[in-house]
């Protein structure tokens, strides 16, 4: 049962986040779309998606070095029960 409702609640984030980018890559489309003949809408939205890219590159690393962390502490728990043992 434990299993079943985790599996049902990951089911419902992954719908969400689908969902979630579904409508970002529709947004993306309709502003390029709109600023198909317009050189400044177009430069705005360049700069716009070099930040977010560079925004979701310094929140990978932000992930990266986090998962480093807990690997660490696992590495030291499973140090400290081996010990035990």
């Amino acid at each position: 049962m434990h299993q079943t409702i985790f599996g049902l609640i990951d089911a419902i984030r992954a719908g969400r986040i689908a969902r979630e980018e579904e409508a970002a890559h529709g947004a993306w489309d309709h502003a390029l779309s709109s600023a198909r003949h317009d050189a400044g809408q177009m430069s705005t939205l360049a700069k716009a998606a070099v930040t977010m890219a560079l925004d979701a590159q310094d929140e990978a690393a932000e992930l990266r070095a986090e998962i480093a962390r807990l690997r660490r502490a696992v590495d030291q728990r499973d140090a400290v029960i081996r010990s035990l043992g």
